[in-house]
């Protein structure tokens, strides 16, 4: 056997085992997106930190990406009936993309936690779905160097959505959910972008949204990408062999 097929074949075999030593979670974990979409129905921005780029009518849309298998599942809370469900993006793109008006809020990696809270059957609450994380600071927002910022520094803004049913006959379980609930089950229906002051944790702006849609968006099979990196594989390994 020649020694550039022993060295290809070497080669082919280690980028395939590097694949199954360091990306065994890719191959049994699915990502889940939920599309949304709805409109600014109120707009709390003494400061003008928004700059005017989001207002009271504005369309809103996003998608959000999560696991169904959780970094941290926290079930320590006094009230049983609440799941808390914590997601790392460090190593992968989770969290949420998020555009209202001309402002464009991007909660994923390398920003800490996507946070999906499932409340089912409380005695006082019934049933609610909380969805909540950190995102960027947009660019349309007001300069953080603005001088009418000096002593009021904002945060990274927050982002998310409730939904919330005081009958409890929403949510069937605390499981988390792999397709989107069902919005018309649900009598309270709204988004939201805080802005809190840095240092004391004050509210400084936010903006409430009507959520009107919710809706599972498909991802593709894991096994699509696998195939294609295993046919990229032995296309430079037939490459390779053409070269020597």
């Amino acid at each position: 056997m020649k020694r550039s097929t022993v060295k290809s074949i070497c080669y082919l075999t280690c980028t395939i085992l590097a694949f199954l030593i360091f990306y065994p979670a890719q191959v049994h974990s699915q990502l889940i997106k939920f599309g949304f979409s709805g409109e600014v129905s109120s707009v709390f921005d003494p400061l003008n930190i928004t700059n005017g780029s989001i207002k009271l009518g504005d369309a809103v849309s996003g998608v959000t990406t999560f696991s169904n298998e959780p970094t941290f599942v926290d079930t320590s809370q006094p009230n049983t009936s609440n799941y808390v469900y914590l997601f790392d993006p460090l190593f992968r793109p989770l969290g949420t993309l998020l555009r209202a008006g001309s402002a464009k809020l991007n909660g994923v990696s390398p920003f800490p936690f996507l946070n999906i809270s499932i409340t089912n059957d409380d005695p006082v609450n019934g049933d609610i779905f909380v969805m909540f994380q950190p995102a960027q600071y947009p660019d349309s927002f007001l300069p953080l160097d603005d001088p009418s910022l000096i002593n009021t520094p904002p945060s990274y803004p927050n982002i998310g959505f409730i939904l919330s049913d005081p009958t409890g006959t929403a949510l069937s379980s605390t499981d988390l959910p792999l397709t989107a609930p069902d919005l018309s089950a649900f009598n309270v229906r709204t988004g939201f972008i805080q802005v809190l002051n840095a240092d004391t944790g004050d509210l400084l702006a936010e903006v409430d949204f009507n959520l009107n849609n919710l809706q599972t968006v498909p991802e593709p099979e894991s096994s699509c990408w696998i195939v294609s990196l295993f046919s990229t594989v032995i296309f430079v390994h037939q490459m390779r062999r053409r070269r020597v």
